[in-house]
């Protein structure tokens, strides 16, 4: 085994490298170790710096400046620097939230907060469509390495439905939103989710249960890149959903990814 001299590679910053009898070069293979990412797609009933409040590790409660159009049920996204939380709300006594899990970082009123849904079973249309995003922080990046679809219903499913409603006329839009817009699909049928490189997986309905559908791509193995959010782009993943999706109980789709530092 040889050490790469410095004479071939006077600019590198990486020596010592080694090869061995082969002259193959040894290499170390480590993991990503920036923070990971699994964010709702969810879409905007309210949004600003909302905290009446700096909150702390472990509250469960926070208190909002604004409640309007804001449920039991609706999904806190909070932003601040490279930190981002989410969290299904469980309670509200005026402008009081509950939330159902313990707060992981102390934010301050600067904070970046949205509140909207997270199960997209909603009516949209093409004038008004129900658009639900992910995006990160000015600042900040985000690599997108998967998706994850879930898709629940109290009537059978099977490739020429969508979940277990008939198929849709217009779809749903994915899209990367930014100051140009990509269309990355459009699905109509869980048929066309296999199209586009999602591995389906039915469930049958339990007794007292639904009938489910789960949808994974992962998107760095199927095109060997990741989808770049740009903070400082304003870049977002939509969805873009003008049909009525009312008929189906729960419509949730994940990002999976983490932070680019």
């Amino acid at each position: 085994m040889g050490a790469v001299s410095d004479e071939n590679y006077p600019n590198s910053d990486l020596l010592p490298l080694t090869v061995d009898s082969r002259a193959n070069l040894n290499v170390v293979i480590q993991d990503q170790f920036t923070e990971a990412l699994g964010l709702y797609f969810h879409t905007n009933i309210i949004s600003g710096s909302l905290l009446s409040s700096g909150v702390a590790i472990d509250d469960y409660t926070m208190e909002l400046t604004d409640v309007t159009g804001v449920v039991t049920g609706s999904l806190l996204s909070i932003k601040q620097s490279v930190r981002f939380s989410q969290f299904e709300i469980v309670n509200i006594s005026a402008s009081v939230v509950t939330l159902d899990s313990p707060m992981d970082v102390a934010y301050t009123t600067d904070a970046f907060v949205s509140v909207g849904n997270k199960n997209l079973n909603l009516s949209g249309s093409t004038a008004t469509p129900v658009i639900a995003s992910i995006g990160p922080n000015t600042g900040v990046s985000w690599d997108i390495y998967a998706l994850t679809l879930t898709l629940l219903d109290q009537s059978p499913m099977d490739d020429e439905k969508f979940g277990g409603i008939n198929a849709l006329e217009k779809g749903v839009t994915l899209r990367k939103a930014d100051t140009i817009y990509k269309n990355v699909g459009n699905v109509k049928s869980n048929s066309d989710l296999k199209t586009y490189g999602f591995n389906v997986q039915y469930s049958l309905k339990a007794p007292a249960g639904y009938y489910g559908l789960t949808a994974h791509k992962d998107i760095h193995i199927d095109a060997g890149v990741s989808v770049r959010l740009n903070g400082d782009d304003n870049d977002k993943l939509e969805l873009i959903i003008p049909e009525d999706l009312t008929g189906l109980d729960r419509v949730q789709m994940m990002a999976h990814g983490h932070v680019v530092e």
